[in-house]
């Protein structure tokens, strides 16, 4: 398991809109957070991303 560094749509936080590779400044990039990789929001992220594999795959 790891922690990763998201942007999430809105202050709701269901959805996984970026990843970043640490924290960002919160005026440019709001609504940030730290989650698991194995969180259900960085999964369909993943899986739903152009150009990417199936995150367990």
């Amino acid at each position: 398991m790891g922690t990763i560094f998201v942007q999430l749509n809105s202050e709701i936080k269901r959805r996984v809109v970026s990843v970043f590779g640490g924290p960002q400044n919160e005026e440019e990039h709001p609504h940030q957070g730290k989650i698991e990789d194995t969180d259900d929001r960085y999964i369909a992220f993943l899986t739903h991303a152009p150009g990417r594999g199936s995150p367990r795959g």
